[in-house]
């Protein structure tokens, strides 16, 4: 039984699912958010009138800025940012792709961490293909005593 049912998905986009999920050229270590993120993309229910490879493009985006953006929360998280240099204005490797990080206090016991940076996509022309992203991750801050 396919186990991309559950994401009413049909049998055309499901095989899709699966080879992008399982295609060895792609850097295709997914969460099951960002697994589920893929499937609505997919979804019949998302009336998008792009071409499959279109989406499959907008797939494989969505799953990289994914990426970067855990592996942000997740650094953010652990109290250990000096790593992302934000506010540097400087580029840092985060989950595989450069990317420029910014934070600044936005108010009581919280800071706004934003981020943007290409990814760069491998075209059927032969082409590299810079894709641009964009994210932000509201951090709540335990207030000091």
């Amino acid at each position: 039984m396919n186990s991309n049912n559950r994401f009413n998905l049909s049998e055309r986009d499901s095989r899709l699912l699966n080879r992008i999920l399982n295609d060895p050229n792609l850097n295709t270590n997914y969460s099951q958010p960002i697994i589920e993120l893929i499937a609505s993309i997919l979804s019949p229910s998302l009336s998008l009138s792009i071409s499959i490879y279109e989406r499959c493009r907008l797939i494989i985006v969505a799953g990289e800025e994914a990426k970067v953006r855990e592996e942000i929360v997740s650094i953010t998280l652990s109290g250990n940012t000096e790593s992302l240099r934000a506010n540097s204005g400087q580029g840092v490797m985060v989950a595989g792709h450069n990317v420029c990080i910014g934070v600044q206090g936005s108010g009581n016991n919280e800071r706004m961490w934003e981020w943007h940076g290409h990814i760069v996509l491998y075209d059927d022309d032969l082409e590299f293909t810079p894709e641009y992203f964009y994210g932000s991750y509201n951090e709540i801050v335990a207030p000091q005593e």
